[in-house]
């Protein structure tokens, strides 16, 4: 004998749930008992035991038992094999009646269940409603009728009806920006704020009561979309983070373990700018990604599985096809989004001359779908490549000011076997390199040329470039130089190495370069030769100059030809005799000297991107006459030459001689002490004329005599000039406007030396040593006389500083 039994519940925990689950109609959920055992879940199994029919009892519900214990309205309807229909109503209690095998009602029932209401037992072939029940109830009773076992004894059946469970209650915790940790609030209540503009930071989900037996081993799981920072991974009741200023931009909730069978957990968030979205449950995705827009609320709650969304499912996750963000040098971060994933991507700028330091990309469309994720890294200056991040994290740095050099991208998962990804950059004072794809490396590394901007497109796997490959990384080529000197050739040098000889005074009397870099270039190069001038151009490892033949090299120049020179400047500089090393120059321009017949014993070359900072100075790399590099004032007065001063252009007619410099390009302060001194010597008997000064044995008056003396030392006095000493009345007497501006050195008259000058009222001479001195004077013209003789001594100043 089997029965198939039903039993109905409206409640489990208290009359407000039971209310809430009688208006709701929500699923009910389904265990299976067996007599002879626990209340357990079990899958249609059979419980034996010795001398006692099979028997199989399916319920509806969780532990519907310890609904009767509870004394709540329950009832049981049971229909054995031979039709008749058993109801028990929990109300009223009456004798069991007997099986047809003569075992009682209570010994096919589990004990709890032992007792039913006198009211609600028929033996009629239908079936009997209790008085909540509806025909359609009656209408879904099935009888069921089990083979006998192998044993021989029957088995029997007893269903038992749906029975409702009222959805677990929750606690959601809010970290909002600004506020820190908000109140926990419950199922469906609103978590963070709306109306403020303030961001969601965290976020915690928790079950606010102890789950029922069978559900222990139950979680809720998050991950959090974080701005700055992608998507987190999954974990246990947390998103989002705190103290780093990142918003919640999106949001996934799931639920995990025997809960999930029988529930969904439902959200929705309130987005900056776009308010409440639609809601969406079990780990979709809701929010935004790509805008930049925060979470500022959520609203949570558990319904039974399969139950109608709590409001509008319409729109809950709002995403662009592409976003992508940069961080351009006295700019600041500019974001930008795209809906079509084929169009042109530009992160940067172009024609600004503003570095990229930093950048993101997402491709929401396609990597949210989980097939996959867009990665990139960034070479960075001063620090080198970063490990590689991933789905709108940053790639580089902000507010250090260091610019990206290059860069690379890749798609992962199953974007990566659907589509290519293909990139190039755009670099300060170059342009636009080739294009690469798939993780290729785009820039320049080693050369110090910054990224300004990045151009991406997303095609179809196997799609033509958009563009020229050539040439989509820079990396220094390397010259390979070497010089012939001392009757030999040199080892080649590389880099800034020195090809020839310095200290020994050997001259560098051939030379050879030769090219080697990915990008594709060439190296040309001339020299100037002693007795021979400019050589023709040679190029690529060929020799010039004229080794062995006792030419010299005097000047060379060096410029690089194909790809290379759209690329790359090659800078050099030599080491000339008498002056050691020379600035640098570089692309053609001439380095050494011609002209005077200084040989170059030395050279090095340096590669560097366009645009970069020379390797060193470069004042006076080449020059066609004795360049001065001796001893020199302080840079407060006036500075010697070897080389004679030149009078500005207005200057012209009689008044406008310069004695010629008369110092070496070496000289010391004693040989400049000397020139001074020599041409005073040159002007004795010269006659005095107010306010000339002009060649010897024309006329001078007694500054215009100084300042002649000072040009022999190459000294350009500027302003004090013999043109405007004879034309402005303002510059009849110098020596004074000199005294009054202190422009050489004032000393003290006791401390006077060879060479400096003694101040008189309207006067001024040239200190000899020995008490004399040497002036111009009215009717006296220029001649030697004692330090007195002019009267007394208001000053003296050294021309020449020790």
């Amino acid at each position: 004998m089997c029965y198939n039994g039903i039993i109905e519940s409206t409640g489990l925990f208290d009359s407000d749930d039971v209310a809430a689950q009688e208006n709701t109609g929500f699923p009910l959920l389904r265990r299976t008992f067996c007599r002879g055992e626990d209340f357990h879940e079990v899958a249609s199994s059979e419980c034996e035991g010795d001398g006692m029919r099979n028997r199989r009892w399916r319920i509806v519900g969780v532990l519907a038992a310890g609904l009767l214990l509870a004394g709540m309205p329950t009832m049981v309807m049971a229909e054995s094999n031979q039709g008749s229909t058993v109801t028990v109503d929990h109300d009223a209690y009456v004798d069991t009646p007997q099986t047809d095998e003569g075992d009682s009602l209570s010994d096919t029932l589990p004990s709890e269940l032992a007792e039913t209401p006198a009211d609600s037992i028929s033996s009629d072939q239908g079936a009997v409603l209790g008085p909540d029940d509806t025909q359609a109830d009656a209408d879904g009773l099935e009888s069921s009728q089990q083979p006998a076992s192998d044993s021989g004894t029957a088995s029997e059946d007893i269903d038992l009806l749906e029975t409702s469970l009222p959805a677990p209650k929750l606690a959601v915790e809010a970290h909002v920006s600004e506020l820190g940790w908000q109140q926990a609030v419950g199922s469906g209540d609103v978590a963070g704020t709306t109306g403020k503009g303030l961001g969601l930071e965290a976020l915690k989900v928790s079950f606010a009561n102890a789950l029922p037996d069978g559900f222990e081993d139950s979680h809720i799981e998050l991950r959090g979309l974080v701005r700055s920072v992608g998507w987190q991974d999954w974990q246990e009741g947390t998103a989002g983070t705190t103290g780093q200023s990142h918003a919640l931009e999106a949001l996934q909730v799931r639920l995990s373990g025997p809960i999930a069978e029988s529930f969904d957990i439902w959200y929705r968030v309130h987005s900056a700018e776009l308010g409440w979205l639609g809601w969406t449950s079990n780990g979709e995705m809701a929010g935004t990604s790509g805008y930049n827009l925060d979470v500022q609320a959520v609203q949570i709650q558990i319904l039974p599985a399969g139950s109608a969304a709590p409001g509008s499912i319409d729109r809950p996750f709002v995403a662009p096809a592409v976003s992508f963000s940069s961080h351009i040098a006295d700019v600041g971060w500019v974001n930008g989004v795209s809906d079509d994933q084929g169009a042109s991507i530009l992160i940067g700028s172009t024609g600004q001359s503003h570095h990229l330091e930093a950048f993101t990309l997402a491709l929401p469309e396609l990597t949210l779908a989980g097939n996959g994720s867009v990665t990139y890294a960034a070479h960075v200056s001063n620090i080198g490549w970063q490990s590689a991040v991933a789905d709108g994290a940053i790639a580089g740095t902000t507010g250090r000011g260091l610019p990206v050099e290059a860069a690379n991208f890749k798609l992962t998962g199953e974007l990566s076997n659907r589509y290519d990804i293909w990139y190039r950059a755009h670099l300060s004072n170059i342009g636009w390199l080739g294009w690469a794809c798939n993780g290729q490396n785009v820039g320049s590394v080693g050369l110090s040329i910054p990224v300004e901007a990045l151009e991406i497109r997303i095609v179809s796997k196997g799609s033509a470039a958009p563009g020229t490959t050539t040439t989509p990384l820079l990396e220094v080529p390397t010259l390979s130089y070497a010089g012939y000197s001392q009757g030999a050739w040199q080892s080649p040098v590389t880099n800034m190495g020195v090809a020839g000889t310095t200290g020994v005074g050997a001259p560098l009397e051939g030379l050879t370069i030769a090219y080697e870099g990915v990008v594709p270039g060439t190296v040309s190069y001339r020299a100037h030769v002693s007795d021979v001038g400019w050589m023709n151009e040679v190029s690529n490892g060929a020799s010039t100059g004229v080794p062995g033949q006792g030419h010299q090299i005097e000047a060379v120049a060096i410029s690089l030809g194909g790809e290379a020179q759209k690329y790359f400047d090659v800078w050099y500089r030599v080491h000339v005799e008498g002056y050691g090393w020379l600035g640098w120059t570089c692309n053609g321009q001439y380095a050494g000297t011609s002209k005077i017949g200084f040989q170059v014993e030395a050279i090095q070359i340096k590669v560097t991107g366009k645009g970069a900072p020379a390797p060193g100075d470069t004042s006076w790399s080449y020059f066609e006459y004795l360049r001065y590099i001796g001893w020199q004032n302080p840079p407060q007065y006036p500075q010697v030459s070897n080389q004679t001063v030149v009078l500005p252009s207005y200057c012209t007619g009689a008044f406008t001689y310069v004695s010629p410099s008369q110092i070496p390009y070496n000289a010391t302060r004693e040989d400049c002490v000397n020139a001074f001194i020599s041409r005073a010597y040159d002007y004795l008997g010269t006659q005095y004329i107010e306010p000339w000064s002009t060649a010897p044995g024309g006329a001078v008056d007694c500054s215009g005599l100084v300042l002649q003396c000072l040009y022999a030392t190459g000294m350009d006095m500027g302003w004090y000039n013999p043109y405007n000493h004879r034309w402005l009345p303002s510059q009849t007497y110098n020596s004074m406007n000199w005294y009054r501006n202190n422009t050489f050195m004032p000393v003290s008259v006791s401390n006077i030396k060879r060479g400096d000058v003694v101040y008189y009222s309207g006067h001024i001479a040239i200190y000899l040593g020995g008490g004399l001195i040497i002036d111009s004077w009215p009717r006296q013209g220029v001649t030697i006389q004692s330090i007195n003789s002019r009267g007394r001594v208001i000053g003296a100043a050294r021309p020449y500083v020790d």
